[in-house]
């Protein structure tokens, strides 16, 4: 950037960029008056939009052509939580295998992680890591999980 010009007068502005006889690539908004004075003062200089204006014009015509293709009604349908089923579950007297297969069926069912974790009391990133996998990633999971609790009991026994 060499200068900004203090005034928006087209005869001041032809003034203003003479003074620079060698410019060759101007920035400059949207302003006729610009481009006219421009024009006028260094006819072979090449004219360019600035950052500013360039995105704010494309902002515009994208919002045209999107306000264009896409309807203006759009129908998003919702779709209704259902209440978490009234089941009893004390988290000491299910396993987790058990655990994990009324949460996929619940899952299923189109109820959200936030329920499903307050009906099997589990830890929702438990639960958000148990539904995310398959049900074979599921079934290893498990199983690691049961090998080590009786590699703890094991290791309590022995004490």
């Amino acid at each position: 950037m060499i200068d900004l010009i203090g005034s928006r007068d087209g005869e001041d502005v032809i003034s203003w960029l003479k003074t620079f006889p060698n410019l060759e690539l101007v920035s400059r908004d949207g302003s006729i008056t610009y481009a006219h004075s421009i024009a006028e003062a260094h006819p072979k200089a090449i004219q360019i939009s600035d950052r500013f204006h360039l995105f704010q014009n494309l902002t515009k015509y994208c919002t045209e052509f999107f306000k264009f293709v896409v309807k203006t009604n759009i129908k998003i349908p919702v779709k209704t939580l259902k209440e978490a089923p009234p089941i009893n579950v004390n988290h000491l007297n299910i396993p987790s295998t058990e655990k994990i297969k009324i949460a996929n069926g619940l899952m299923d069912n189109g109820y959200t992680f936030h329920q499903i974790t307050k009906v099997l009391q589990m830890d929702t990133r438990t639960v958000k890591k148990v539904l995310s996998m398959s049900l074979n990633e599921q079934e290893e999971y498990l199983m690691s999980v049961r090998k080590i609790s009786r590699e703890n009991k094991m290791l309590q026994k022995e004490k």
